[in-house]
């Protein structure tokens, strides 16, 4: 991007390297390392994507589903937007809590 404004030939050339070298890596046979790289990436950036996905399923469910977080474990429950008052079982440590929708 920053090419865009400067038009230097270092830089040109820097993009060019990287393009090289993301197509070479792109063609490697070494399955094995790019598994591992790819872990890597994964480990790192996994999350944003779930979240992300989380959001995404959230808004698409805002008039059916309500989501509640459990106040011992903090675990995000969906739970159908039926009003009222409600008890609700933690599925993951049993905890038992009233909630009001």
């Amino acid at each position: 991007m920053a090419n865009l404004f400067v038009r230097s030939l270092i830089l040109q050339l820097m993009v060019y390297a990287v393009l090289v070298l993301a197509v070479v890596r792109a063609m490697s046979r070494n399955c094995q390392k790019r598994y591992e790289e790819n872990m890597k990436f994964e480990r790192a950036f996994g999350g944003i994507g779930r979240k992300f996905s989380f959001w995404k399923r959230k808004f698409a469910d805002r008039k059916t589903h309500v989501y509640i977080k459990c106040g011992v474990c903090k675990k995000t429950l969906r739970l159908p937007k039926v009003k009222g008052e409600h008890t609700v079982k933690c599925p993951n440590c049993a905890n038992k809590f009233k909630v009001k929708i």
